[in-house]
C-alpha cells in the first residue's frame, strides 16, 4: 500500500473543459490509486492554455506528492503539455530516437503517412524517464520536479490504460518505496 501518497490530477484539453468530452481519466486513475490505498486530493481540468495549464502545475503541486497530468501530447499545434512541463520544471526538451521509431513503425505498418508535426511528439524533458504508449504515438513521461513525481499522459483513455499496464503501476509502486 501507498497509504501516504497523495496523488493530483490535471487533464488538459479544451475539448474537456468544453463538455464535448467527459474527463474519464481522472476517475479512472483516481480509482486505480485507491486500489492501491492512495489518496487523490484533487481533479483539476484546463483547456489548450499555456497560462492556464502552467498555474495548473504550480498549484497542484502544492497539495501533492504525485502529480498525474493527462492530455496534449499528441501531434497537432494545441499539443504543448510537454513544453509546459519543460518550462515549469526547468528542463530543456529532448528529442528522443526511440520514440520517432516507435511513430514512424507504428504507422508504416499500418499504411499511414508519417507528418513532419508527429515530430514533436518525440520531445521530452531532460531527465524524463520514457513510458512506452502501447496504443498509441505518444509516448507518456515520468520526471520528479522539485518533490513531486509527476506522470504526463496521453489524453485518451484506452492509452492511458495501456500505459499503467505497460509498466506506469510498477514505476508508481518503485518511486515512493525508495
Amino acid at each position: 500500500m501507498l497509504a501516504n501518497m497523495i496523488a493530483a490530477i490535471i487533464g488538459v484539453g479544451s475539448e474537456l473543459t468544453s463538455g464535448q468530452i467527459l474527463n474519464k481519466n481522472a476517475s479512472w486513475i483516481s480509482a486505480k490509486l485507491r486500489d492501491l490505498g492512495v489518496l487523490t486530493s484533487s481533479h483539476l481540468v484546463v483547456p489548450d492554455d499555456r497560462v492556464l495549464i502552467l498555474k495548473a502545475l504550480q498549484f497542484c503541486s502544492q497539495h501533492c506528492d504525485t502529480l498525474f497530468v493527462t492530455g496534449g501530447l499528441g501531434p497537432t499545434t494545441d499539443d504543448f503539455t510537454r513544453e509546459i512541463i519543460a518550462e515549469w520544471s526547468m528542463q530543456p526538451l529532448k528529442f528522443d530516437e526511440a520514440s520517432w521509431l516507435q511513430i514512424t513503425e507504428r504507422l508504416t505498418s499500418r499504411g499511414i503517412q508519417v507528418r513532419e508535426t508527429q515530430r514533436q511528439q518525440c520531445l521530452f524533458p531532460n531527465g524524463s524517464q520514457i513510458l512506452v504508449n502501447p496504443e498509441g504515438t505518444a509516448n507518456a513521461f515520468y520526471l520528479r520536479v522539485a518533490n513531486v513525481d509527476v506522470f504526463v499522459l496521453p489524453g485518451p483513455p484506452k492509452e492511458i490504460a495501456a500505459v499503467w499496464s505497460n509498466g506506469l503501476g510498477h514505476l508508481l509502486w518503485h518511486t515512493r518505496a525508495s
